[in-house]
């Protein structure tokens, strides 16, 4: 499996930390974008990937599945791969079960899987990142604030050089 290559490396710094889940993120250290997805998870997949996860942590399911810690969910780029997205415990599995056109980079496989800690990452941070990381790439802006979706928290993300 060839994980996803995308042009986004922007290193930033986080300012503070959400006091509801405080994922191991420390202010003094400096990340890039690949330390806020799972390792070899294409980053659009990962975006689409992340409401169900939210859903599914909060106790929500899906009326039209037939089990409940389960659904689809489909890549965003056109003829995308698509996940069969399992609630199992402590982990978000995304399992390819349609490898799309084949156009996809990534050269997923049907049965690959993908496992996301609850724990490790936070389902705020990446989506926030992910929405203007062209415009950090392109220095239009140095400094972002992110609302956790979760609790009332906040945090800054601040542009490293």
């Amino acid at each position: 499996m060839i994980p996803c290559e995308y042009v986004y490396n922007v290193k930033f710094r986080l300012e503070g930390a959400c006091k509801s889940c405080n994922k191991g993120f420390t202010r003094k250290s400096i990340y890039t974008l690949n330390d806020t997805i799972p390792k070899a998870l294409c980053p659009f997949a990962y975006f689409s990937i992340i409401p169900y996860w939210v859903s599914f942590t909060q106790g929500a399911w899906f009326r039209w599945r037939e089990k409940k810690n389960d659904v689809l969910c489909q890549c965003p780029k056109a003829g995308g791969i698509v996940f069969l997205v399992r609630h199992i415990d402590t982990i978000i599995e995304a399992e390819v079960i349609n490898t799309g056109d084949k156009i996809c980079p990534c050269k997923y496989s049907v049965g690959d899987k993908f496992n996301i800690q609850v724990n490790e990452f936070c389902p705020a941070l990446f989506p926030s990142l992910w929405s203007k990381i062209e415009l950090f790439s392109a220095q239009a802006i140095q400094e972002l604030d992110i609302e956790c979706s979760i609790s009332p928290n906040s945090l800054k993300i601040r542009k490293v050089k």
